[in-house]
């Protein structure tokens, strides 16, 4: 059994009368299980799917106005009016056999499936036992021990704030880190002891990173899942986006991904990425680890270092979803899905054979770049070779550095993935600068932010 219907023929036998219910960061990410009739519901904090083959799809940003920097928020922690709601529709929505996929496990997901045990199945981990895996530091550091080539990371105490000042003077730049972070939002440049002090204030965990900066680099992408009998697959190399000035006001902020131009990268590159990959998955096996997961990586100086591994579904996991559906592999989403199904991962592709195959495509996510809130003032239209996703409706209001959309481009748009060619720079410049007004009326006073975020890019 090798091809995607196959498995989701198996999964449908497998969920039998049982509806199916995403409930994640964004609507729109649950496009790749439509395939799977059981699928009805979806809940999700911002951008909703938008198909007439579910029953419900609701959307926390069409009740409470708001779409917030999902790089920040916690919903857990979120107890407006709107997100009580939300909680309250995903509780009431359990009435019969059931089973929930989520983007990443979470608190509201446990607080569903063991009351309802009879009635629940949850295809995710144990929100408690998965958050471990959030925990940079930790993941890094036993990887390290496993053999892996790291980012040079030093962990520093918030009591040792001098002899980090005395590190920081001897070098141009450093960057600086928090333990649990996403999108970027948690790591910032260092040019100035005074810096390291701003960044320190923030911590709430006794301890941070630092690491040189290491320039020039590729950022390299893969998702991935791993199974129960400890095979995995991959899906979707990339080239990362990161820091594109015409989409974020975040030295590292995640701005998409160029699934083509990883055709241009040197084959030892892709190979001992692959290598790597191989260990990454195997220790998170070792450690219990189940489902979707994602590596980051950076190439400096010719070599692969591991940046970070993402326990969950990433920004790039639906766009990779398009890719595997037409090369009729089994995606990141349905490979989650039959991995909590005691299913065995289908042959393994290498990244050589994936970046040989896979057609040129790339996503671009514009942030909103302003100080304040902005709307829409209208709606982007899509040019040939071009679309728009995650388009807010023109009444939400937009809070500094949340989404604005997401530009789906059929070719390559960079060689290095710190800038876009040229004639896609100027045109995503003018997208972000021409389609925002500035909103007088701010929702933000009800959002949470810090913490561990639950639902996140």
């Amino acid at each position: 059994m090798t091809n995607r219907k196959a498995y989701i023929t198996r999964i449908e036998n497998e969920l039998g009368s049982r509806k199916l219910i995403w409930i994640g960061t964004r609507g729109h990410d649950a496009w790749p299980l439509l395939e799977i009739r059981q699928l009805t519901e979806i809940y999700s904090v911002a951008a909703k799917l938008g198909s007439l083959s579910v029953e419900v799809d609701y959307s926390l940003e069409d009740y409470s106005g708001t779409r917030p920097d999902l790089d920040t928020y916690d919903f857990d922690r979120d107890r407006s009016g709107p997100a009580d709601d939300l909680r309250r529709a995903i509780l009431a929505a359990v009435t019969g056999p059931t089973a929930i996929v989520a983007y990443r496990p979470f608190a509201l997901l446990a607080a569903l499936a063991y009351p309802r045990r009879d009635l629940v199945r949850q295809l995710a981990m144990f929100h408690e036992r998965q958050v471990t895996f959030e925990h940079k530091p930790w993941v890094e550091s036993e990887l390290r021990k496993a053999g892996l080539r790291v980012v040079p990371w030093d962990y520093r105490s918030t009591e040792d704030l001098h002899r980090s000042q005395v590190a920081l003077s001897s070098r141009s730049e450093l960057v600086f880190r928090f333990n649990r972070s996403d999108g970027g939002a948690g790591l910032r440049a260092l040019r100035h002891p005074s810096d390291l002090e701003d960044g320190v204030r923030q911590v709430d965990d006794g301890f941070f990173a630092i690491a040189p900066m290491l320039e020039p680099h590729i950022a390299l992408n893969v998702g991935g899942c791993v199974f129960k009998d400890g095979s995995y697959s991959l899906h979707g190399p990339s080239i990362q986006l990161i820091g594109i000035p015409e989409c974020t006001r975040r030295r590292f902020g995640y701005c998409g991904n160029d699934f083509g131009a990883v055709k241009n990268l040197d084959l030892q590159i892709l190979r001992d990425y692959d290598a790597m990959l191989k260990r990454v998955a195997a220790w998170l096996h070792s450690q219990g680890y189940l489902g979707a997961f994602g590596v980051d990586a950076l190439v400096y100086d010719g070599r692969v270092y591991l940046a970070e591994v993402n326990p969950r579904f990433q920004g790039s996991s639906v766009t990779s979803a398009r890719i595997d559906q037409a090369l009729n592999r089994l995606d990141i989403y349905c490979a989650h899905v039959a991995a909590f199904m005691d299913m065995s991962a289908p042959p393994l592709m290498t990244l050589e054979d994936l970046a040989h195959e896979s057609p040129a495509l790339a996503q671009i996510v514009l942030h909103c770049r302003e100080s304040s809130a902005v709307r829409l003032s209208k709606q982007p239209e899509d040019l040939r070779g071009t679309r728009h996703e995650l388009v807010a409706r023109a009444n939400v209001s937009i809070q500094p550095d949340a989404i604005l959309f997401r530009i789906v481009v059929d070719s390559s748009v960079t060689a290095n993935g710190r800038a876009l060619d040229e004639p896609i720079a100027r045109y995503v410049d003018k997208c972000a600068r021409l389609d925002v007004i500035g909103d007088a009326d701010s929702r933000d006073d009800h959002l949470v932010h810090g913490g561990r975020a639950l639902w996140k890019s």
